[in-house]
């Protein structure tokens, strides 16, 4: 099984949001290349990180952070959501599409869970 842990990045800190709410968050830390470092020292073999600043304005915000993160792990695979840009969002599934028919390939059963459609 393949865990893929989640960074959300709000004003360049790695947060939770309670039910949702921009106002209502968890600060888990003010470093999230630390975080990230954590996750690879643990064994990660994917990052997904979501930009909630940028998903809330509509373009991204977070950059920064992402930008650092993966300059950081250059052979780690991250996964960006919450983009409401078509062209990225159409990347993005179509990175993830080329992923599962890779493990497909190996032999290797795979699921691949979304909810919700940025695309529609």
């Amino acid at each position: 099984m393949l865990i893929i842990p989640a960074i959300d990045l709000k004003d360049g800190q790695c947060v939770r949001l309670r039910q949702g709410a921009m106002d209502d968050s968890t600060v888990f830390s003010d470093d999230p290349l630390a975080t990230a470092q954590r996750w690879v020292d643990a064994g990660c073999r994917r990052l997904h990180l979501v930009d909630l600043n940028g998903a809330f304005a509509g373009r991204p915000i977070n950059g920064h952070a992402v930008t650092a993160i993966a300059a950081s792990f250059p052979e780690l695979p991250i996964q960006i959501v919450m983009n409401p840009d078509r062209a990225s969002a159409q990347a993005a599934y179509d990175q993830a599409a080329k992923d599962i028919a890779g493990h497909l390939e190996a032999g290797r059963n795979v699921a691949h869970l979304c909810l919700g459609d940025p695309l529609l």
